[in-house]
């Protein structure tokens, strides 16, 4: 029987049988025990189940604070046996009452203490239980938070590959444009030549070369210009690849601060798992 699942009645029945079958078992005096009405509930003699018991009847009315039989009164009356019973009380409320047919001398002392007892065991199996549901919930919250966070670890690397892959293609785009111009740039260098070529024939052709010239004076200023484009791309190239580095460098940092959260959630689970394994010990004692 999982005792930690009872509603408060039927966990006052199970461990009031449990502590009556263990005085039985050790003194052989027989136990009666009472719910909150005088009603008996458990008793060795189970003949008397069901029946009311008129001093614990008193007791749990405020009338009496213990009912004791002495072996005089039982000699007087045969319905009545020597024996002694008090109320159990849990947080200063009567609950029930606890009878323990015997010797005076021996029962009222052991009735009174089985009573604390008992209260004792009620009010540990309720703090467990509460103990009990208090880790459930909090490592129900806890596993909702580690999956949570597992969720946006997750989304962060997926979102940190699409920038990385997004970076390298523009690397790519990048080295592909500088090859680019440096072929823009070879060919304004040959231009220049051919333009100083163009110069040197137009000066030996004297007057017929005057349009000749002029064309290699636009070759040349065409040469000077593309020349000073491609310089200036080729250091908006390097701006832009110095930022592209600059970014491939964050994202290696930012994984490795993920790889570092992700190891932490990993030793985290495995402390609340040796957590859940010694609450859940802790709970199988109280089921013994």
């Amino acid at each position: 029987m999982n005792s930690l699942h009872l509603s408060h009645t039927d966990l006052f029945s199970f461990l009031s049988e449990k502590l009556m079958r263990f005085i039985w078992r050790e003194t052989r005096f027989p136990v009666i025990i009472c719910d909150r009405d005088g009603v008996i509930i458990k008793a060795v003699e189970t003949e008397r189940i069901g029946d009311t018991h008129a001093g614990a009847v008193k007791i749990l009315r405020g009338e009496a604070d213990e009912y004791a039989a002495t072996a005089e009164e039982a000699a007087q009356n045969p319905l009545v046996k020597e024996g002694y019973s008090c109320p159990i009380e849990i947080d200063g409320v009567r609950a029930g009452a606890f009878g323990i047919t015997g010797e005076l001398a021996l029962s009222k002392p052991l009735a009174r203490l089985s009573a604390k007892i008992l209260a004792t065991w009620i009010k540990e199996y309720q703090q467990h239980r509460l103990f009990r549901k208090t880790s459930e919930d909090l490592f129900s919250h806890i596993d909702r938070l580690v999956d949570k966070t597992r969720q946006v670890d997750e989304k962060f690397r997926s979102i940190i590959g699409r920038i990385q892959k997004a970076s390298g293609r523009a690397s790519e785009k990048v080295d592909t444009t500088d090859q680019i111009l440096d072929r823009v740039y070879r060919i304004s260098q040959q231009s220049h030549i051919l333009s100083v070529n163009g110069s040197v024939e137009a000066a030996r052709a004297g007057g017929e070369g005057l349009g000749f010239a002029v064309v290699a004076q636009e070759m040349t200023r065409l040469a000077r210009d593309t020349k000073q484009t491609a310089e200036e791309i080729q250091d908006r190239l390097g701006a832009i690849r110095e930022a592209i580095q600059e970014v491939t460098d964050a994202l290696a940092r930012s994984l490795g601060i993920a790889d570092a959260h992700r190891d932490d959630i990993d030793d985290m689970n495995r402390m609340i798992a040796s957590l859940k394994t010694s609450v859940k010990e802790l709970s199988d004692l109280f089921e013994e």
